[in-house]
């Protein structure tokens, strides 16, 4: 949910190796699954956003789990 976000630094989704599968910087794109232009194993991946609210100057970060299943 972009709710907030004034600008999004980055973010990012790691295989279970940390390789970056995914990055973006544009708040309205998201993850189509993909790897290396073919589909992504199932499994789970790690997320990190890093962004700057409207009413903060500091940097956010969240982190976390997403599992991929076909």
């Amino acid at each position: 949910i972009k709710r907030g976000i004034a600008t999004l630094n980055y973010f990012r989704i790691f295989n279970r190796w940390g390789n970056v599968v995914y990055e973006s910087t544009n708040v309205n794109e998201g993850w189509s699954g993909r790897y290396n232009y073919d589909w992504a194993l199932m499994g789970t991946y790690v997320y990190v956003v890093e962004y700057r609210a409207k009413n903060k100057q500091q940097k956010q970060v969240i982190t976390g789990n997403v599992t991929l299943l076909r």
